[in-house]
């Protein structure tokens, strides 16, 4: 009884340890990530901390399911994708070194498409190592 308290115990931190380490593998100047979308559905997948830009892009694209047709990645940065509140037409989308900044990129270029209709950010994304 004591062995399986014992162990119980270990596994509710080195669980979590590992799985931080799994998703945090990129170190400067290599901190890869990525935003997948579909241009004809709105729907996106994001992925960030990958120490290549293909693991970025393909763990973005799987988040999507594989119905994404469109990545950017970035790498030491933030990204964010905008689109029109009602989705349709065209989209945003950037990468900066800020949050802040991409989001603000992003919505720019929604507008410029979409003059006149509401765009929002729908997802962003920041490398562990962005600035």
């Amino acid at each position: 009884m004591k062995r399986i308290l014992i162990g119980a115990i270990l596994s509710m931190f080195l669980i979590p340890a590992q799985a931080q380490i799994a998703s945090a593998s990129c170190t400067r100047p290599n901190c890869w990530g990525a935003i997948a979308i579909n241009t004809r559905t709105g729907q996106w997948g994001w992925s960030v901390n990958w120490h290549t830009r293909s693991f970025a892009r393909h763990r973005a694209l799987a988040k999507c399911s594989g119905a994404c047709n469109r990545t950017l990645v970035f790498r030491n940065s933030c990204g964010a994708y905008a689109t029109p509140s009602n989705f349709g037409g065209g989209y945003g989308w950037a990468t900066r070194y800020t949050r802040y900044a991409a989001e603000r990129e992003a919505l720019r270029q929604c507008r410029r498409y979409n003059p006149g209709q509401g765009c929002r950010v729908r997802v962003w994304a920041c490398t562990s190592r962005s600035q």
